[in-house]
């Protein structure tokens, strides 16, 4: 039996001599060494290197850094975003190596993609931040977890800062006539007028801003503590002004016929004048503006302690004002025909005309602030 223990102990040792077996590892040292995967005598000097050697060399899906001291920003320079989404993604530790706690003292990354896996074990980071979220509903930044020796100072899932896009503003009007009424015929009896055609020289509407960029949702397991939430929202897009309305005149009603002699000795009233076209020259309606971002949804088991978390609601956006009304004149109505033996027909009635401005769009709501919602 004991003799089995020993070969037991043994093809866990490699090369039968001390130490444990490390596997997807690299040791991190604030000084450097020549760098050699799962060898805690060659450490790396920058995570960037051994990064790149996990993923390469090795092919990782999960791996682990083990930090043999504090190591701050020249330790964290040049790591390339696609390998270390790459670690994210499939999972990666970070921890201390031995019993005292290490300081990673300068910001790290939490990725870029959706569902990032980070667990650390007995260490110190001073911000953790993901890169500003897009869209306006939230997605899952991932999952930290940690144990009761861990503390973060910051961590970030603040919305990408980009303000929405604003609505686009409403095109002017354009000069317009109505097109003339045609004449009436005369004749036994004569015909009327025709009415003039109605012009329409209002502004466009406006567009409707964007809405705001939402903050990450993440989620927090364990028992360690961050001191400070940053999850804000952002601004929504101002809603576009409404186009100008330009000048518009109706067309001119035409003119009634008049009756003629149709050699029975029969009377006949003239024709009456077409009514003269409308003129309308309103403002384009304001857009609306876009609503705010909501800020951070953090779901956090018991025992992970959050100090102060921070997270506002992205601003509505402002709504754009209508434009303003334009020239109107309504066509004037065609005269009269005259009778034979009779009256003369009703002159036609001058066209209307309407000039407004636009009506103001609507000011985006503000989105939802912080909410943490405790689990397990």
């Amino acid at each position: 039996m004991f003799t089995c223990l020993i070969a037991a102990v043994q093809s866990a040792i490699p090369n039968g001599g001390p130490g444990p077996t490390y596997t997807n590892t690299a040791f991190i040292s604030p000084t450097g060494g020549s760098g050699a995967l799962n060898n805690k005598a060659e450490p790396f000097l920058t995570v960037a290197d051994a990064v790149n050697d996990l993923v390469f060399n090795e092919g990782v899906g999960s791996a682990t850094l083990r930090l043999l001291g504090n190591i701050g920003t020249d330790n964290l320079t040049g790591i390339d975003p696609t390998q270390w989404d790459f670690l994210l993604t499939n999972g990666l530790t970070i921890m201390s190596d031995g019993g005292a706690q290490y300081t990673v003292g300068a910001d790290l990354s939490f990725g870029t993609q959706l569902n990032a896996s980070l667990t650390l074990v007995n260490v110190a980071l001073q911000s953790l931040t993901k890169s500003g979220h897009e869209g306006y509903t939230s997605d899952n930044a991932g999952t930290i977890t940690g144990d009761s020796r861990t503390t973060i100072g910051t961590l970030n899932l603040s919305a990408d800062p980009t303000a929405a896009d604003a609505g686009t503003d409403g095109g002017d009007g354009t000069t317009t006539y109505g097109s003339p009424g045609a004449n009436g015929s005369d004749g036994s009896p004569p015909t009327d007028g025709s009415p003039g055609g109605d012009a329409d020289a209002s502004g466009g509407d406006a567009g409707s801003g964007a809405n705001g960029n939402a903050a990450w949702t993440v989620t927090l397991m364990g028992s360690f503590t961050v001191t400070t939430i940053n999850g804000n929202g952002g601004a929504g897009g101002d809603g576009g002004e409404g186009g100008s309305g330009a000048t518009a005149t109706g067309g001119t009603g035409g003119n009634g016929g008049s009756g003629l002699d149709d050699g029975m000795g029969d009377s006949f009233q003239g024709g009456n004048g077409g009514n003269g076209g409308n003129a309308t020259s309103n403002g384009g309606q304001g857009g609306d503006g876009g609503t705010g971002g909501n800020a951070s949804y953090v779901n956090y088991e018991a025992a992970v302690t959050i100090t102060s978390p921070v997270g506002s609601g992205g601003a509505g956006g402002n709504a754009g004002g209508g434009g303003y009304g334009g020239s109107a004149s309504g066509g004037a109505g065609g005269f009269s025909g005259n009778g034979f033996n009779s009256a003369a027909g009703n002159p036609g009635s001058n066209g209307g005309s309407e000039s407004l401005q636009g009506d103001e769009g609507t000011n985006g709501a503000t989105g939802y602030s912080i909410t943490l919602n405790e689990i397990g």
